[in-house]
């Protein structure tokens, strides 16, 4: 459920917006211009990015009880909503590549999935046994969806036990790889959820905590200098090509440096964008704004609309066509997004009418 648009912090909603479709653009197969997106040239990238965002919005949710309310229905209701998300688009994406040769060049999809009957394959994604590469995100969401329905309300009212509880999770994750999931959900997930959740809590702690907390407690004139200064060192030691050991920037593990990376990074954000919008930015950035709003929406059908759109990408000969094809994807998922608020707006006012 979304958060009316007068109660949203549109800083969060354009950045998320953004983030989103910076990974259709990574998960586009033979995109030259991935080379110019954050999976390049940082550490942490726009999954970091999208997760602790998300967390960030369960956060406001939590503490005004409208995006999760505090129900374990609810989270229960939104757990299985993903799965039957990463299912449906898993089995299309199938179809796509293995019956109409869409996107088969680009070997977007593991090649035993298409070896094997559909019932094999529809076994294995039904149990979360084989990866769906473009679905990554998608499927580590999943994971961190079960694991609110195992939170009380009440515990949210003690977020130093939360973040403490979530911190040592994440280090017994790093310090002891075997703290995974079953092999069989490992291996689908790509992501370890004991590692990512902790971005994920950190960004929902920060965003249920009362503005007076945070006055109190968070000094803004130390937090900014700091956030730069670590931004920067971090973006130095990787221009300067600096060997580090695997498990400080292992993606899957989420190393320490690449959590440091995301928070110091969204920090950054935070006081650089202006807090409050023009009606004229706020229209002109709408698109952004509307595929924040409809994330599950978008990034199922962004997926499935860059495996079609691979089988260009590899004959794309020049800039100009690169570009084009680039501006289809990112007008797909803004096309998506409207085409699902305007279908909500009319279900909602259809209802109202009944009433």
């Amino acid at each position: 459920m979304s958060i009316p648009q007068s109660q949203r912090d549109l800083r969060i909603d354009l950045v998320r917006g953004i983030a989103l479709l910076i990974l259709v653009t990574d998960h586009l197969p033979g995109n030259p211009l991935r080379s110019l997106m954050p999976v390049s040239w940082g550490l942490a990238d726009m999954a970091e990015a999208f997760v602790l965002l998300s967390g960030v919005v369960v956060g406001f949710g939590i503490r005004k009880r409208r995006t999760f309310q505090a129900c374990t229905t609810h989270r229960l209701r939104r757990a299985v909503t993903l799965f039957v998300a990463y299912f449906l688009t898993a089995i299309l994406l199938i179809a796509m590549v293995r019956y109409f040769q869409i996107g088969v060049v680009a070997q977007t999809l593991p090649a035993h999935f298409l070896a094997g009957s559909w019932y094999e394959l529809m076994v294995k994604l039904f149990a979360i046994n084989g990866r769906v590469s473009n679905l990554c995100i998608l499927l580590l969401y999943f994971w961190l969806a079960i694991g609110l329905i195992c939170l009380p309300d009440r515990i949210w009212k003690y977020p130093r036990v939360i973040f403490l509880s979530s911190f040592l999770l994440y280090l017994g994750s790093q310090l002891t790889p075997s703290i995974s999931l079953p092999q069989q959900f490992q291996v689908a997930t790509y992501f370890n959820p004991f590692a990512w959740q902790f971005l994920f809590v950190s960004g929902a702690i920060y965003a249920n905590a009362s503005e007076q907390w945070k006055q109190n407690k968070i000094n803004r004139t130390v937090l900014f200098p700091l956030a730069l200064l670590v931004n920067g060192v971090l973006l130095l030691i990787i221009g300067l090509e600096v060997a580090l050991p695997e498990f400080l920037i292992k993606k899957t593990n989420l190393g320490p440096l690449r959590y440091l990376h995301a928070v110091s990074a969204a920090l950054i954000f935070k006081e650089i964008l202006p807090k409050q919008l023009s009606m004229k930015w706020q229209r002109l950035l709408s698109p952004f704004f509307r595929c924040s709003e409809q994330s599950l929406w978008v990034y199922c059908g962004g997926s499935l609309l860059v495996v079609w759109l691979s089988q260009f990408m590899w004959q794309a000969e020049s800039l100009s066509k690169v570009v084009f094809l680039n501006s289809l994807a990112w007008t797909g998922c803004f096309c998506i997004a409207w085409l699902v608020t305007s279908l909500k707006h009319f279900m909602s006012m259809k209802r109202k009418r009944t009433i």
